[in-house]
């Protein structure tokens, strides 16, 4: 009997040993498997917050919009794009609308002007935003432009365009400032400023939707994920704009 009882124990040990191990690999793999879950879950979460929300959040958005393939994203601080969508502005055949999409991008339409300028001399920079007209300050001209005439302040038809145009501080860039009106006169913009072989106008939607009623112009749309807005988009397709080439910054 005593052996029997024994034996039994033993017995009992044993399973309770078998039931108690883990395997530290299926461990893992079960960590592992919970951690991707909970980080779809969250990204899932955001996306679909931000669509709600009305707000770019992925690139297939803007592809799903416009029906274009190539969205290009954009390094800011790899020169080689910067070089590329200079080059890309002084290949247009018509001036360049240069758009931040609710942002904006004045930082880069500088660094854009300055590194064509720098390929080629013959440049002219707008400030094309007539709701903020600030580019001069990013331009370091604050003080000397407070109440420089621009491209608002040409009333008439009889004054010419070239007559607004100043040079920035180092003398290297010609620049078109805002000016002080609220109003501008464009069916006859790129035939006052033909002089200049690329002009390059800076502007931000939809504050600035007027400026789209320019003829003939190459749209250069930059979009922001988590910034720009869906709606805005669409409204900038309804346009029919030619020529919009769409980058990511």
């Amino acid at each position: 009997a005593v052996i029997n009882h024994t034996t039994e124990n033993k017995f009992q040990l044993l399973n309770l040993g078998i039931t108690t191990y883990q395997n530290p690999l299926k461990s893992t793999v079960f960590i592992l498997a919970t951690f991707l879950a909970s980080l779809f879950l969250v990204i899932f979460g955001i996306i679909t917050l931000e669509a709600i929300r009305g707000i770019i959040s992925v690139p297939t958005q803007i592809g799903n919009i416009f029906k274009q393939k190539d969205v290009l994203s954009l390094n800011l601080k790899n020169t080689s794009d910067l070089e590329y969508i200079a080059t890309q502005c002084l290949n247009s055949k018509h001036p360049v609308i240069f758009a931040g999409v609710d942002f904006d991008h004045s930082d880069l339409t500088i660094q854009t002007a300055l590194k064509a300028n720098e390929i080629e001399k013959n440049l002219i920079l707008v400030d094309g935003d007539l709701k903020d007209k600030k580019l001069h300050h990013n331009l370091g001209l604050s003080d000397m432009m407070k109440n420089l005439k621009g491209l608002t302040d040409r009333v008439k038809r009889e004054e010419k365009l070239s007559n607004f145009i100043h040079k920035t501080l180092d003398g290297n860039l010609n620049f078109l400032a805002a000016g002080n009106g609220t109003e501008v006169i464009l069916d006859d913009f790129a035939e006052q400023l033909e002089e200049h072989k690329t002009i390059l106008i800076h502007t931000i939607l939809p504050q600035n939707f007027p400026i789209l009623s320019l003829e003939n112009y190459s749209l250069f749309l930059f979009v922001k994920l988590g910034k720009s807005k869906i709606k805005t988009l669409k409204q900038i397709k309804t346009l029919k704009t030619k020529n919009v080439k769409i980058f990511i910054v």
